[in-house]
């Protein structure tokens, strides 16, 4: 194989496929593309045509369609497949050309589709060995008519070995069989640098809200009852190596920083992380002491449904730790209070959507205290001090 030169067949030249089809030619690795119908005729016909914001592509391509290659084609020509096809079809494509991948000297097929199960499915037609883990993020991308396929996004790959792909940041995993926790899929489980143990998981059975999923009224009593938070929305967590946690939660699992309160050498005393276009999904906080919890919040919908919450930990005797009141870092309105069992939580408002090419925001020790309590800019030992 020449590192340099790789021979790719492309299986699914979609709006995802056909962009990276195009990057792979465009950096001079020869690609074939797998596809079918009108898309296909039009690629022979005249060529992929790819728009991004960052790059362009139009040109002729080697497209073909899977009876083809299989009457053409030999598999010891290529040096990987790449599987961009809808999760969905990956057991009927494994089926249809698993033979002919083995025919192929150590030909591996990467899946960058969306999706747990394609990984198995591929190990289980072709064995591990022909088995690479991949993720396709960052990325959207359609055909807008036969031969032409605008994306947008970044468009990064997260890839690796598979089934332990956290094995490649020094980290080791656990695989827990789905039903092991109740109305739960399989999980996979670790131990990150600060201590805490992190389960992942991709099925959990649905349970539905106050409101059907068919005709729904605008809302229901039942979703008014005591404080009614919309949902969990993020946790904040205490230990040592908040380098390595952030490392493990961007590198790995795509999270991005939005906000960060820096040290006077520059090292991060603090972090926010999303993996969405929240504020906020999880934070950590350098402390000696690995595991700890400082709080864990659920988001409420407005300013008005903090202050309601207030009222109702007054009349229910919930001894309040701080607030109602406003943090400067990710600008949310808030409330603190803490449960029977002793963890503090949060009910949690407002905020701001960022995304992921934004420049994460910085706060220097000489303004920690209006970061972490807007209004009277002031730090409270308790609150940073009193974890679980």
């Amino acid at each position: 194989m020449n590192r340099d030169r790789l021979r790719l067949l492309i299986i699914g030249a979609g709006g995802i496929g056909a962009y990276y089809a195009a990057r792979l030619v465009d950096a001079g690795h020869p690609a074939t593309l797998l596809a079918r119908g009108a898309h296909l005729a039009a690629m022979q016909r005249g060529g992929l045509r790819v728009e991004h914001p960052d790059f362009g592509f139009s040109g002729a391509v080697d497209a073909l369609d899977a009876d083809e290659l299989l009457t053409s084609r030999d598999a010891a020509d290529f040096d990987l497949v790449l599987l961009t096809t809808k999760a969905n079809s990956t057991v009927d494509l494994m089926r249809q050309l698993g033979d002919w991948i083995m025919s192929g000297p150590g030909l591996s097929v990467m899946s960058l589709q969306n999706g747990i199960d394609n990984e198995p499915a591929i190990a289980g037609r072709l064995g591990l060995p022909r088995t690479l883990g991949g993720l396709a993020v960052r990325i959207g991308g359609h055909v807008t008519e036969p031969g032409h396929v605008i994306a947008t996004g970044p468009a990064q790959v997260v890839c690796g070995a598979w089934p332990n792909h956290h094995a490649n940041y020094g980290v080791p995993t656990e695989r827990i069989p789905a039903g092991e926790l109740l109305e739960t899929g399989e999980r996979v489980r670790f131990t990150i640098p600060t201590g805490h143990v992190i389960e992942l998981y991709a099925r959990k059975t649905a349970t539905g809200g106050t409101l059907p999923a068919v005709n729904p009224e605008a809302w229901s009593p039942e979703a008014e009852h005591g404080i009614a938070p919309i949902r969990m929305d993020h946790i904040l967590l205490y230990g040592p190596d908040i380098d390595g946690a952030h490392a493990i939660f961007r590198d790995v699992l795509g999270f991005y920083l939005v906000e960060h309160i820096v040290q006077d050498d520059e090292s991060d005393l603090a972090i926010w992380l999303s993996c969405s276009i929240k504020a906020h999904d999880i934070a950590f906080v350098k402390h000696d002491e690995p595991g700890k919890l400082h709080h864990i919040a659920f988001v409420l919908e407005t300013w008005e449904k903090v202050l309601r919450a207030a009222d109702l930990m007054s009349m229910h005797r919930v001894p309040i730790d701080i607030g109602p009141t406003r943090h400067g870092v990710t600008r949310g309105t808030t409330i603190y209070a803490f449960d029977p069992s002793g963890n503090r939580f949060e009910t949690y408002c407002g905020g701001y959507q960022p995304y992921p090419d934004w420049q994460p925001t910085k706060w220097t020790m000489e303004e920690i205290g209006a970061g972490i309590f807007y209004h009277n800019r002031q730090l409270n030992e308790a609150f940073l001090t009193v974890l679980t």
